[in-house]
């Protein structure tokens, strides 16, 4: 098993909601999507 599969076995695992900023959008959206998710 990789490290990645590790941890994404261990993500799935999280009782808390997870977010995903893989960084393909620009910065500026990232953070408009974490102000939505965390309802700033």
């Amino acid at each position: 098993m990789t490290s990645k599969e590790k941890h994404d076995a261990w993500q799935k695992k999280l009782a808390c909601p997870l977010l995903i900023v893989d960084g393909s959008m620009p910065i500026r959206e990232n953070f408009e999507l974490v102000k939505r998710k965390i309802k700033i």
